[in-house]
């Protein structure tokens, strides 16, 4: 297990001459305190191993033939292979992948009497985290195009004319479920994403806080938001609208480790696209950006208020296609709510050399209590009814299925039942399915129950959970922010040994 690293708040203020105590900030334990992994700067092969043996061992739940037709399509956190003795295993990462993980995974499946190949792919970079507008300007600037580099068509031909039973392959994404050969993610492309609890974490717990997040929500009728970076924004819900949703997805929950407040990537009958509000932030799965403000009515945007290029690019598209009316849509325009996922992984952390290399920031949002938020077009997986018209629509009209982002770290949602009560689903950041008493006892069955239910990592931002103005010290500039708080709460030579190469 990882030890944690607290900064204090004298040395978080030494460190920073930007934030004064004279400030405004909010009362003193309000938001939880800033926290860190403790890294090593070197681990062994058997390390590695071990972690990776959990991951071979773990039931699977990507989609494929067989029994496995119909299953999560969109797992994120989960991830397991189950792999057996005999089984040709395809895995295919790009060239940047941290050999290390690679290997331990490699022998794991080995060890467990899989007959594995290596595809080394090539992407094009990604762009710096500190370049957020980028997730915003492909979509202002360029028509729809030809996916970069090697696409997971690509790969998939070579998983099916190479006849694998097993592809390991991508970071997160649609996956489609009508294959011939069960397909599973491989997301720990660095050293610390693999290290820190996530890929290991005990599959029986992972299900649990799921399911708990998920049964709170069959119970709402109205759903509510709101953060300290500015968010307040509600809607309508509706047990039979989540159900819709589940059927959809052909495995009860929409979706696992990613559980939508409002259905993801749908718009259910049962339930009325309404949701009023603004949702605000600084940071998106490309990187950060200025602080923005973007109000939304009737479940579409209709303003922006900053952020930067990312706001300027933004309100482009949303002018460009405003008289587009994509097929199962509610209306025209490109700034509909489709989803409001929640992390429910406590060992989920910010990558460690997120400001120092072309990393995106998706990864925080696995992160038990995050938030992120996808306005724009719904993304329908392979095998859900109305795919096969939306793709038409957007071939024939050279148009995008797209959206773009905004993540929330301390957000507290209440859900309000049909009987009046409310449920505190998350609390200032803290998924309160954690401290459930019934996932304490399945966590009772893995070890320290204090330890596998406690956030490894939690952001420091002044205003928020250190003193200091937010908008001056932090919302005008994120970047400059995260890349100090970073360098100084990690060992420089442990960053410099996690680098890409």
């Amino acid at each position: 297990m990882m030890y944690r690293k607290f900064l204090s708040l004298i040395g978080w203020l030494l460190v920073f001459n930007t934030v004064v105590l004279a400030q405004q900030s909010m009362s003193p334990g309000a938001y939880p305190a800033p926290r860190y992994p403790e890294f090593k700067k070197h681990y062994s092969d058997e390390e590695l191993l071990a972690i990776a043996r959990v991951v071979v061992r773990k039931p699977a739940l990507g989609p494929g033939p067989g029994n496995y037709q119909g299953r999560d399509a969109s797992n994120l956190q989960n991830i397991g292979y189950n792999i057996q003795s005999g089984e040709k295993v395809l895995v295919a990462v790009p060239r940047s992948f941290e050999p290390r993980v690679l290997n331990a995974i490699v022998t794991a499946i080995r060890e467990a009497g899989g007959k594995v190949d290596v595809l080394l792919t090539h992407t094009d970079p990604i762009g710096p985290a500190r370049d957020g507008a980028a997730e915003a300007r492909w979509l202002a600037m360029r028509e729809r195009g030809a996916p970069r580099g090697f696409s997971p068509t690509d790969v998939m031909k070579v998983a099916e004319t190479g006849n694998y039973q097993i592809l390991i392959h991508g970071i997160t994404g649609r996956r489609p479920i009508n294959i011939p050969f069960k397909w599973e993610f491989i997301p720990w492309n660095t050293i610390d994403k693999f290290v820190t609890g996530i890929a290991d974490y005990p599959y029986e717990l992972q299900e649990l806080l799921d399911q708990k997040v998920w049964d709170a929500l069959l119970k709402a009728k109205r759903v509510r938001v709101t953060d300290p970076e500015g968010t307040d924004i509600s809607w309508s819900a509706s047990r039979e609208g989540f159900e819709e949703a589940g059927a959809r997805k052909r495995f009860g929950i929409a979706i696992r480790g990613h559980v939508g407040l409002w259905p993801n990537n749908f718009f259910p009958k049962a339930q009325a696209p309404d949701a009023e509000g603004v949702i605000a932030g600084t940071i998106n799965h490309s990187g950060v950006f200025p602080h923005v403000k973007v109000y939304l009515k009737d479940h579409t945007v209709t303003k922006i208020e900053g952020g930067g290029a990312y706001g300027e690019f933004w309100k482009t598209v949303l002018d460009k296609y405003k008289n587009v009316t994509w097929p199962m849509h509610p209306g025209p325009g490109m700034g509909w709510l489709r989803e409001a996922a929640v992390g429910t992984n406590p060992k989920a952390t910010r990558i460690i050399n997120v400001m120092e290399q072309d990393l995106r920031m998706s990864w925080d949002t696995n992160r038990s209590g995050v938030i992120h938020w996808g306005i724009g077009i719904l993304g329908v997986g392979q095998g859900e009814p109305g795919r096969e018209e939306l793709l038409n629509f957007a071939v024939e009209e050279a148009m995008h299925l797209s959206h773009l982002h905004i993540h929330s770290y301390f957000p507290t949602v209440e859900v309000e039942t049909e009987d009046g009560q409310k449920i505190l689903v998350i609390d200032k950041g803290r998924l309160t399915a954690l401290d459930d008493p019934e996932v304490r006892r399945v966590a009772a069955k893995y070890g320290d129950p204090d330890e596998l239910l406690s956030e490894n990592w939690i952001p420091t931002v002044p205003g928020i959970n250190v003193p200091g103005d937010y908008m001056n010290d932090y919302g005008r500039n994120p970047a400059y922010w995260i890349r100090e708080e970073h360098r100084n709460a990690y060992d420089r030579d442990i960053m410099e040994s996690y680098l890409l190469h």
